[in-house]
């Protein structure tokens, strides 16, 4: 959650109906951005700031759960 998106995971959606991590406008409530996942989360998403850029990082699930971090444009 930031000022002005809403972030989460889902369990299908993404390439061949897989997980993926969607941005919405609190506003609008509309997707403005996504990204597919290698597996399904199985933590929140979490937000955090590092030599001036915004990142995403959550846990995500397989035969060893991994934490993966995305910087936003």
């Amino acid at each position: 959650l930031t000022k002005t998106l809403l972030i989460s995971a889902l369990s299908a959606g993404g390439t061949d109906d897989g997980p993926r991590l969607i941005a919405r406008d609190k506003a609008s409530g509309q997707i403005i951005g996504s990204v597919d996942l290698p597996a399904r989360a199985i933590g929140t998403p979490m937000t955090y700031m590092h030599d001036g850029a915004q990142y995403v990082a959550l846990t995500i699930g397989g035969e060893v759960p991994e934490l993966v971090a995305l910087r936003l444009p």
